[in-house]
């Protein structure tokens, strides 16, 4: 009687060992391979790799080599387009697939993530200084400073004084206009502009505009 138990052990450990060797053999999920980076911008850019049969997704992790956590991405191919990115930063992302079990249908595997691939923003565009400076609607105690919107821009600082003067006094607008006032009647004024964008804020241009009343 322990003998045909022993052996009906054995055989059950050989059942379930097949079973999950099986399970194993028809459930597995390939690593993505042939990471590549392209489009590649200050602030963007796009992954790809090569696609796993059979795969119905892709999950992608990013980061700065110099920060711990990772950023996670889910996609459906075997790209994903990087948003967000900080200029002239090293990345690295890594990639494993999502598959449909064989054996179940309703579940499913993934695979380890591949070997992380590097790659670095370029630096921020230029910011261009304003142009077109204009004065107008000027009073005894008011002016309007007006210049050629640029593109990009999401904001301008004015900085304005009169001509004896040595210290500027500094605003901050979002169109490419300023209504300066508290000026003083009959009095020269020197202003000049320059373009704040996303990434960084252009030098203080050398020309001014002088205007009086």
């Amino acid at each position: 009687m322990k003998k045909k138990l022993q052996t009906l052990l054995l055989l059950l450990g050989i059942t379930v060992f097949s079973v999950i060797q099986l399970w194993a053999q028809t459930n597995t999920c390939p690593v993505p391979a042939g990471l590549t980076s392209s489009n590649i911008t200050h602030n963007s850019a796009t992954v790809s790799w090569g696609a796993v049969t059979g795969a119905a997704g892709y999950t992608v992790q990013y980061k700065p080599v110099t920060v711990l956590s990772w950023l996670t991405l889910n996609v459906s191919a075997n790209t994903a387009n990087l948003t967000g990115l900080l200029a002239n930063t090293t990345y690295e992302y890594k990639v494993r697939t999502v598959c449909i079990a064989t054996s179940s249908p309703n579940t499913t595997v993934v695979s380890d993530y591949s070997p992380a691939s590097q790659f670095t923003t370029l630096a921020p565009p230029p910011c261009p200084v304003p142009t077109g400076l204009v004065s107008s609607n000027i009073t005894q105690n008011s002016a309007t400073v007006s210049w050629a919107a640029v593109s990009g821009a999401v904001g301008y600082t004015v900085q304005y004084k009169t001509a004896a003067a040595t210290t500027w006094t500094t605003i901050s607008v979002t169109t490419n206009s300023a209504n300066l006032t508290g000026l003083l009647a009959g009095t020269a004024y020197q202003w000049k502009v320059r373009t704040v964008c996303v990434a960084e804020t252009a030098g203080t241009p050398v020309f001014t505009v002088i205007f009086h009343r």
